[in-house]
């Protein structure tokens, strides 16, 4: 009988040839093999999905003009209180509308989502507060729009963040990866910082009192 290849042993009890079966060490070596090839792979896909996301078209709704072009009855004056203490701010009524939506979209109560754009986008014209403004900005420049968010650290392009709609789209996505279900007040903090315990009071209480004057 002709010896087979190299692959095969002969059994010496038997005389009959047998495949020999591969080392521990080599299985393991092939499995590592061919899990590093796996793993390239999802990388790869990975990659795809960041790639063709960020050459994505926004088709945003349009920026809301400043605030200072629109008259009185476009505004919705909002009361809240803080530490007992009221507060009255004006918001344009379609900024009510635009922050709503993604925060319904996103199953995150639209009232939590409105008193983070009324803390942020605070601007001051003729006496009266305005807030959700896409024109403020604030720490030296590098906060911008209606949430104030840093477009620069975030890598979130500027003509969104001074958008309302993609602003609070993006802030409602962003608090559902701070565990909005499970602690809502802390996804809210986690928008100035996971450690901004006092911006989280502030923005909590605004939420729960906040309430449109007719």
């Amino acid at each position: 009988m002709k010896k087979p290849t190299e692959s095969y042993t002969k059994n010496r009890q038997t005389g009959q040839w047998e495949r020999k079966r591969a080392p521990l060490n080599m299985m393991f070596v092939q499995f590592l093999g061919r899990f590093v090839r796996l793993l390239g792979w999802v990388s790869l896909v990975a990659l795809f999905i960041t790639i063709t996301r960020h050459w994505h078209i926004h088709t945003y709704p349009p920026i809301v003009e400043v605030v200072e072009a629109q008259s009185v009855e476009d505004h919705v004056m909002i009361e809240y209180y803080i530490d007992g203490q009221q507060h009255l701010r004006s918001v344009l009524e379609t900024t009510v509308e635009l922050v709503s939506g993604p925060a319904r979209d996103f199953g995150i109560n639209p009232n939590h989502l409105l008193a983070i754009c009324i803390q942020e986008g605070y601007e001051v014209s003729d006496g009266v507060a305005y807030s959700c403004s896409p024109t403020a900005v604030g720490d030296h420049g590098r906060a911008i729009g209606a949430f104030q968010i840093l477009a620069d650290y975030h890598g979130f392009p500027k003509d969104d963040a001074k958008n309302i709609y993609a602003s609070a789209k993006w802030t409602a996505e962003r608090m559902l990866r701070y565990n909005y279900r499970n602690n809502p007040r802390y996804a809210m903090q986690a928008h100035n910082g996971i450690h901004s315990k006092g911006y989280g009071n502030t923005v909590w209480q605004i939420a729960k009192t906040l309430h449109p004057i007719i």
